[in-house]
């Protein structure tokens, strides 16, 4: 069987020339993997396709040794026992490099074992020197993937091995927002979460500047465990986080949280607060259309015509909403800049053309 396997690999390895599978060869080929739909695009398919349909359109490569190496090739994706992560084991030796990536979206093979849920193998990559914290192009790890297909027993071994918990992709979605909006139909769920925390998961990372776990788990439908489980472990929503988004709402919850922005208030937070940017509560209401936090703001003393760091004041920041689209009806929003008009906001250009 071993000798059988490398040469097997050897001849892969081998198949080096030029020219094009052509349409009998990939019906026949496509006769053996059909139960991998992707193996064009992902590791290892898109390693051995490529050499196959080279060698078969030379001639050097026969129908039977091309349905081996099929068969090979799915017992590669989806190793179901000891016998075949035998088969996956040789082939990750015949790799020069375990980290390099092997689609257009930057994958590695320990992307795609963590993705599909293949344990071993991906323990067995991990052992052999495979990076267990490398992101491919829009900012996953292996964790990230694992944690997307609600996998909890390849989550508990990378981080066992080392993942990070807290490394996100491009926008700041991370793990633990993945297993916060999973649902918590079973038991499955809620013990991913309880490892991702155990492993130090930030409880309140923030997902596009605003969106935390806890907003991602009520956003859709009740998930009365999954909200336990992080309220007991300090998880708040983005708008109890900060008197800014609480104005805005967020991705996750598109209104204003009035009852968070009423305790900001109350607990002494400074209503004309600046963030970063220079913008004010009043600013981010208005950039949202939220017209019950722009009365509760401005009943609670907030400056008109504060202006941001590129000058804009809050009527200018309900332009830029209305410009956009934003959450934008017409019905419940064309009445604001009257309404900041009436307490007396102006435009940045109306300010300045006043002296101010």
């Amino acid at each position: 069987m071993k000798d059988d396997v490398e040469a097997l690999l050897q001849l892969c390895k081998a198949l080096v020339s030029n020219g094009d599978l052509g349409e009998d060869g990939v019906r026949q080929l496509s006769e053996y993997i059909n139960e991998s739909p992707d193996v064009t695009e992902s590791w290892p398919g898109n390693i051995l396709l490529e050499p196959l349909q080279k060698a078969w359109s030379d001639g050097n490569i026969d129908y039977e040794e091309l349905k081996v190496l099929a068969k090979l090739l799915a017992y590669i994706l989806n190793p179901i026992n000891d016998e075949d992560i035998e088969l996956v084991e040789q082939w990750i030796d015949s790799l020069e490099d375990l980290n390099a990536v092997n689609n257009m979206l930057g994958d590695i093979p320990l992307h795609y074992a963590a993705r599909k849920g293949q344990k071993e193998v991906t323990e067995l990559l991990i052992n052999k020197g495979a990076d267990v914290n490398l992101q491919c192009e829009n900012g996953y790890t292996a964790l990230s993937k694992a944690s997307n297909a609600v996998d909890k027993d390849t989550v508990a071994l990378l981080i066992n091995k080392g993942a990070d918990p807290n490394i996100y992709d491009n926008l700041g979605w991370g793990p633990l927002h993945s297993a916060a909006g999973s649902g918590d139909f079973d038991d499955s769920s809620i013990k991913l979460l309880e490892i991702l925390i155990n492993g130090g998961a930030n409880i309140n990372a923030l997902y596009a500047e605003s969106v935390t776990p806890l907003d991602t788990a009520t956003q859709y439908f009740e998930q009365p465990k999954t909200v336990s489980l992080l309220r007991k472990n300090a998880g708040k929503k983005g708008a109890e986080l900060s008197v800014h988004i609480a104005a805005r709402g967020n991705l996750a919850h598109k209104k204003a949280d009035i009852e968070a922005l009423e305790k900001h208030l109350a607990s002494g937070v400074d209503v004309n607060m600046q963030d970063e940017w220079g913008c004010t509560p009043l600013h981010e209401a208005a950039l949202g259309g939220q017209k019950d936090a722009i009365e509760l703001l401005i009943a609670n003393g907030a400056d008109v015509n504060a202006i941001t760091k590129n000058g804009r004041t809050p009527l200018d920041s309900f332009g830029i909403h209305q410009s956009t689209g934003e959450i934008f009806k017409k019905d419940i929003c064309n009445d604001i800049p009257d309404f900041l008009r009436k307490h007396g906001d102006k435009t940045a250009e109306e300010l300045k053309a006043e002296g101010k």
